[in-house]
């Protein structure tokens, strides 16, 4: 089956077929398949089956099967309209969220199309420019159809917003938000010592549910903007030729192998990467963060490991330098596929600055802005979460905009 991302103009269907990488245009009704419709920050599935007849979903996964006649998403100068027919009735939902040039009058069909096809080609293109692949394996390997998150506390709206979409658009997997309260049904480590640091405690944590479990680990923080499957290219078996997937940044690429960000990892279960970098983690946990930073000071290959890393950083990032030990230790056993972050998560963040979030924050809270440009993926810092709390509390935001579907 297809998997298309829609929109219509004038009656007609304009798709990008993911699997071909090409624009197709429907003015006749959509052949069979499922088709994704991102809409008012929502992710919108319609299904065209044997019958002909429509599956409409909701992000509530709300099913309409017999009475759905009409699907139609029409682009005007103001923004998205979808209409959907049922039963002789039209419901129309409007968005202001608007890509197109803002003129008085409706875009022509090849300006249009252009537009269309601009957007479309920058998002896949973007988030697939300098794409890392090291060591691709013969025979692929199925990844367990887990995601895992954490949050320490009470999670906050946000976090229960992120985990209510990410469950929406991954159907068939298991999403598990692991808190202080359940952690002990899933390791047998005692991970709340009094004197634990959080972000040693979540370091571990992601590796040992990775090992023993298989799946993904996401940062609670990160808004994902399409399927799991979709952002990493797993086809439909879940299957990868790599041991670990995830991102990474240019400024932390030097020799000849990446250091893979640790908020957004993919592993099947048992990995040898994910167990060798464990396994140096642990030594922590036995004895100190801080023992273990002093012993990995007198590797050999010190230099290479602490990267890009500032010697007043290293307890915070050390389990990017016991990864970076790992990579370095057992390079011809590595298995990696990494995709670019600042063509994707980070992409609002290296284009507007990372010491003010402002912009791009408010940009994405009013619809009155135009997103040319939405990546599949967006990674939210602290400050970025502190400054989505503040806006949400002093209520300067717009209902239909991206981020106010988080609200």
């Amino acid at each position: 089956m297809n998997n298309i991302n829609l929109v219509g103009f004038h009656g007609g269907i304009l798709g990008y077929d993911l699997e071909t990488s090409s624009l197709k245009c429907y003015r006749d009704g959509i052949p069979i398949g499922i088709y994704e419709v991102l809409f008012d920050g929502k992710n919108i599935f319609i299904q065209l089956n044997d019958s002909k007849k429509y599956i409409f979903f909701l992000e509530n996964k709300f099913s309409l099967t017999d009475n759905l006649q009409e699907v139609n998403l029409i682009v005007h100068h103001h923004g998205y309209h979808l209409n959907i027919k049922i039963e002789n009735k039209y419901l129309s939902c409007r968005s202001d969220l608007n890509i197109v040039n803002g003129s008085d009058k409706p875009l022509g069909w090849e300006e249009f199309y252009l537009k269309f096809n601009d957007y479309v080609d920058t998002t896949e293109k973007f988030h697939y420019s300098d794409l890392f692949e090291y060591n691709k394996l013969t025979q692929p390997k199925s990844i367990e159809k887990n995601i895992w998150l954490y949050w320490d506390s009470n999670p906050p709206p946000l976090i229960n917003k992120i985990v209510k979409k990410l469950e929406n658009l991954n159907p068939g997997y298991e999403i598990t938000l692991i808190n202080k309260d359940n952690i002990r049904d899933y390791t047998e480590y005692d991970l709340f010592k009094d004197d634990m640091n959080p972000t040693f405690r979540s370091d571990l944590l992601r590796l040992i549910l990775l090992y023993n479990y298989g799946g993904f680990w996401i940062d609670a923080s990160t808004l994902t903007n399409t399927s799991i499957n979709n952002i990493t290219g797993l086809n439909q078996y879940n299957q990868t030729h790599y041991e670990l997937i995830g991102f990474y940044r240019k400024c932390h690429f030097i020799h000849d192998l990446p250091c893979v960000e640790s908020w957004f990892l993919g592993s099947p279960k048992g990995s040898f990467i994910i167990g060798k970098w464990l396994e140096v983690l642990l030594e922590a946990l036995y004895s100190s963060p801080e023992a273990l930073l002093e012993k990995l000071k007198q590797d050999i290959n010190f230099e290479k490991i602490k990267n890009t890393y500032s010697e007043g950083s290293f307890l915070y990032f050390l389990a990017y330098l016991c990864q970076q030990k790992v990579f370095i230790d057992y390079k011809q056993y590595m298995s990696i596929q990494a995709f670019c972050a600042d063509y994707s998560a980070f992409y609002f963040k290296d284009r507007h600055g990372w010491s003010n979030p402002d912009r791009y924050i408010n940009l994405l809270f009013s619809r009155e802005n135009e997103i040319i440009f939405l990546p599949k993926i967006i990674k939210f810092t602290k400050g970025d979460r502190d400054l989505f709390e503040k806006i949400r509390a002093e209520k300067r935001f717009k209902t239909y905009s991206y981020l106010g579907n988080y609200i």
